[in-house]
């Protein structure tokens, strides 16, 4: 598979901070990879080098295996922090400059604007828009050109419930169309449901990086009730397959061994005479997984 993006010990350094420190991970084509970190972590500063916004200190990175020449980057679109726009301008107008900048032939600005769901807008200023509408259109911008990899940087920063939903049913819909995505976000659960792998920095540096659902995979939980729940804390006792047990808010909160669920543990309570009145598994949060990371 190629590998879209390859960062081979990349370091920045403002004075004596360190905002990233021999940083290192490849991006393989289709995959969405998030970069996860607290604010500060050295997100913004990673995805401006690979943009070619800032100048690293030491390390390297590749596009595309072909190294990082200017010419590549017409294959990038990028969203990095706020955009810049014209106030005073229409959204068409604003999307029409962008299009001058790059080379980009103005044709294609009613068919981003229409990915953004901002068509029926085009001809409304850019301070007259909600927060979610400038965000959709920074996404717009970064359409432009039909690039083969996007690069966003807190993509759904500050944005209502609704507008989350929209951006992100926008970066769903670019990955099942075949591009490749590089997503900077602090929310947790923005990447959880929008990435498929990703890489967790801290301080500049990448502690932990995978599948999302491999790397932050735990053990479930079986949460677990029955009318009689003396009798089944006895009972429980007797599974030898279970590793902990916490009996709290009348229910029981069991961990168990690798290679046994929950129909393991409901057969073993129905032979043992006890019918549960409820019982359902909870996977562990990638909030709790990721606080556990960076601690």
């Amino acid at each position: 598979m190629l590998t879209i993006l390859s960062v081979n010990n990349l370091s920045k350094h403002y004075g004596n901070i360190r905002a990233v420190q021999d940083l290192s991970f490849q991006v393989k084509k289709g995959q969405v990879y998030g970069i996860l970190g607290p604010n500060g972590s050295g997100k913004t500063t990673t995805l401006s080098i690979i943009t070619g916004i800032v100048k690293q200190n030491n390390g390297s990175f590749s596009w595309f295996e072909k190294g990082n020449h200017k010419s590549l980057r017409l294959k990038i679109g990028s969203f990095i922090e706020s955009p810049y726009f014209y106030p005073y301008l229409s959204l068409y107008k604003n999307l029409e400059i962008i299009c001058l900048t790059k080379n980009i032939h103005s044709s294609e600005i009613n068919n981003v604007l229409g990915i953004t769901n901002l068509l029926q807008r085009k001809h409304s200023r850019y301070d007259n828009l909600s927060k979610g509408m400038k965000q959709r259109l920074g996404l717009a911008a970064a359409l432009l050109g039909n690039p083969e990899v996007l690069v966003l940087d807190e993509p759904t920063g500050s944005l209502d419930p609704e507008g989350i939903a929209d951006v992100r049913n926008i970066i769903l819909e670019q990955a099942k169309n075949g591009k490749t995505i590089i997503l900077a976000s602090h929310i947790l659960d923005e990447v959880e449901k929008v990435c498929s792998h990703v890489g967790i920095l801290k301080n500049g540096q990448l502690i932990a990086s995978g599948v999302v659902n491999q790397l932050l995979k735990q053990q479930n939980i079986i949460i677990i009730s029955s009318s009689n729940n003396d009798k089944l804390g006895e009972v429980l006792k007797k599974a030898l397959f279970i590793d902990c047990v916490e009996y709290a808010n009348n229910e029981y909160y069991i961990v168990l061994q690798q290679g046994y669920t929950a129909t393991d543990i409901n057969k073993f309570a129905h032979d043992n005479g006890i019918i549960l009145s409820k019982i359902t598994t909870e996977k562990p949060s990638l909030e709790s997984q990721f606080l556990e990371l960076i601690k």
